[in-house]
């Protein structure tokens, strides 16, 4: 997504511009990223030498739902919280495993190093899993 604010720009035969008419710019660039549309594009690609490539008619003739103004800018809207919460979830994610590695490595360096004994260890008897409905 590319703003007025950078004026023209140079491509080569490999990327193609779409121009926001009619559309909230923000709306089309998610647009394009939805799996109706990568799938279109991808049904409509020619392989050669492994590179899928489009031609500028295909991106001219890509679908696009386009609701009114209103609506787009509440969908992204929504979208947005969502990509947030997602984020977010992420990250909590991220910090929980991060945390859990260095108490793994705390606790082989306590093992290795004496600290703790686990000769005697034996791993807990595994209970069947049980069906959750």
């Amino acid at each position: 997504l590319v703003g007025e604010e950078h004026g023209e720009s140079n491509a080569n035969q490999a990327v193609a511009f779409f121009r926001a008419t009619g559309v909230v710019p923000a709306y089309l660039a998610a647009w394009l990223q939805t799996s109706f549309a990568r799938s279109w594009f991808s049904l409509r690609a020619k392989r050669t030498s492994g590179q899928a490539n489009l031609t500028l008619e295909h991106c001219r003739n890509v679908p696009v739902m386009v609701p009114p103004r209103r609506e787009q800018l509440e969908l992204l809207a929504a979208l947005g919280s969502r990509v947030e919460r997602v984020e977010r979830t992420l990250q909590s994610a991220e910090e929980q495993i991060q945390l859990l590695q260095e108490r793994r490595t705390a606790l082989i360096s306590a093992a290795v190093t004496g600290k703790i004994d686990v000769r005697n260890w034996t791993p807990p008897e595994s209970k069947p899993e049980q069906d959750v409905a």
